[in-house]
């Protein structure tokens, strides 16, 4: 079975509404690669875009 497809928005329209327009960036702690390699690469892009998704 396939993975699911997440959309990711690359490159959007720039759309200013009332509701706003975030922009997300993070770190780890002391810079520690948690997220090394694809897989977890992967899992890190489909829960933050899941969870934005989930509250609009």
């Amino acid at each position: 079975m396939s993975e699911p497809r997440t959309p990711w928005p690359h490159a959007p329209t720039h759309q200013l509404s009332l509701r706003g327009t975030f922009f997300v960036t993070a770190s780890t702690y002391g810079k520690t690669h948690h997220f090394r390699g694809a897989d977890r690469l992967c899992v890190l892009q489909r829960g933050l875009l899941t969870v934005t998704g989930d509250f609009g």
